[in-house]
C-alpha cells in the first residue's frame, strides 16, 4: 500500500467521522441536520446513535468494497471514542 493510498484511506475515515458527527450531534445551518434527524427517525433510523449513523454515512464506500465500507465505519467509531476519551480526560 503506497503513501497515496494510505492518505486516501485516512481522508475517507476523517470525512466519515466528520459527516457522522454533523448529522448526529449538530444542528447545522438553518437547522438542516436537525430536520434530517427528525426525518430519519420517522423512517426508523437511529439518527442519534453515532455508531449506527457511521454505517450509513460510510455506505458510499461500498463502491470500493464491502470490507472497506465496514472498516471505514469502524475507524470513524474508534476516532469518535478517542475524541470523547480525550475530552473527558481534559474536563475532569
Amino acid at each position: 500500500m503506497g503513501v497515496t493510498s494510505t492518505m486516501n484511506h485516512l481522508l475517507y475515515i476523517f470525512a466519515i467521522w466528520r459527516v457522522t458527527s454533523l448529522v448526529t450531534f449538530e444542528d447545522g445551518p438553518f437547522d438542516m441536520f436537525e430536520y434530517l434527524r427528525k426525518f430519519l427517525s420517522k423512517i426508523g433510523m437511529r439518527s442519534s446513535c453515532f455508531w449506527c449513523m457511521s454505517v450509513w454515512v460510510a455506505l458510499p464506500a461500498i463502491i470500493i468494497s464491502i470490507p472497506h465500507w465496514l472498516a471505514y465505519s469502524a475507524a470513524a467509531i474508534l476516532l469518535e471514542e478517542v475524541v470523547w476519551a480525550v475530552h473527558d480526560a481534559r474536563s475532569g
